[in-house]
């Protein structure tokens, strides 16, 4: 489980709290990339140019926010509670959470969703990511 390897690999492991909270987070990322698999966003739905596999190209907070409401009215994002979809989506460490999108074909994108982990800095081994193969 991603969430062991993430706990293995920062050089203090995890207590319980932070796994549990990774857990929490890996479901959550789990959830919304499960929906965009099933409803893929239309390319039509950013004015972002989109890279070709494997790039990715981050979106800005604000693109990332009316991207992530638009899915939350979908019926499979059920671990992300208490989100509602009208405000920011935080991680379980306040910081919001990131999107990557690439031309995933057929006119649609391809959604990796992202969160920075317990240290709060992006790129370091506690970070979880799900989405789009690497």
């Amino acid at each position: 489980m991603i969430v062991m390897v993430a706990c293995g690999v920062m050089s203090h492991g995890c207590d319980k709290w932070t796994e549990a909270k990774l857990m929490q987070v890996h479901a959550c990322l789990s959830s919304l990339s499960g929906a965009f698999m099933e409803y893929p966003p239309d390319a039509k739905v950013t004015n972002v140019p989109l890279a070709p596999a494997p790039s990715w190209v981050r979106l800005s907070q604000d693109e990332a926010d009316a991207l992530l409401a638009g899915i939350r009215q979908k019926p499979r994002i059920t671990e992300c509670e208490p989100w509602k979809g009208t405000e920011p989506l935080l991680d379980a460490w306040n910081n919001r959470i990131l999107v990557d999108i690439r031309d995933g074909g057929g006119g649609y994108i391809q959604v990796r969703v992202r969160s920075k982990g317990p240290d709060g800095k992006e790129g370091t081994s506690d970070d979880v990511s799900v989405g789009g193969s690497e």
